[in-house]
């Protein structure tokens, strides 16, 4: 085994500064991918390009009968039933502290609901069990406003994959439907929720 390694070493040696730089950029994504909050960071630093997760208006679904009876309920205890919220814009976020790609969103998130937040309803939705999300939310200093399902979620708004959000508008109309990690903290989520409020 030395020999493999003093083999590896003196062609590592004999390679140029680009070539080592690229291998010591994989090792050390390799070593980040190992623990977990390498692979939040990692995640982060991914979205921060903006290659991944549109954000613009890709939808146009009236929300149904079946999703405005739609009951959720708050950590305090407080429930709210979709239709409630008609002729306010709102932004719905499926998420669970186990899953990665909603943890790396999670500050973008915050950052868009500390920003557009007294203009729309932030509902951020988990399954889990209410106490688990209130100790990642005091351990991670989140204002988001979690919310759980009550009744069983309606087809309309069922979320197929971890994060999914969907933006509906003053209108109840659904204006955005999207799967995976994305960077709410843009001019592009601004936009989205501007047009969900009737302002662009």
């Amino acid at each position: 085994m030395p020999n493999f390694i003093q083999k590896r070493w003196e062609k590592f040696k004999g390679q140029s500064k680009m070539a080592k730089m690229w291998d010591i950029l994989f090792l050390a994504l390799i070593i980040a991918f190992l623990f977990p909050d390498g692979r939040d960071a990692m995640r982060r630093a991914i979205l921060s390009t903006g290659i991944v997760g549109s954000v613009d208006v890709n939808a146009d679904e009236d929300l149904t009968y079946k999703s405005g009876a739609w009951i959720l309920q708050d950590l305090n205890g407080a429930e709210v039933q979709l239709s409630e919220l008609k002729g306010q814009a709102i932004f719905l976020n499926f998420w669970a502290t186990w899953c990665g790609p909603c943890k790396a969103e999670m500050p973008s998130i915050e950052a868009l609901y500390k920003d557009m937040g007294d203009e729309v309803n932030f509902l951020i939705v988990s399954y889990e069990d209410p106490e688990v999300i209130r100790q990642f939310m005091n351990d991670e200093v989140y204002d988001l406003p979690v919310f759980f399902p009550k009744n069983g979620i309606p087809d309309q708004l069922k979320a197929e994959a971890l994060p999914t959000t969907l933006v509906i508008d003053v209108e109840g109309k659904i204006l955005h439907r999207s799967s995976g990690m994305s960077n709410w903290d843009s001019d592009s989520a601004r936009e989205l929720l501007r047009s969900a409020l009737g302002k662009s």
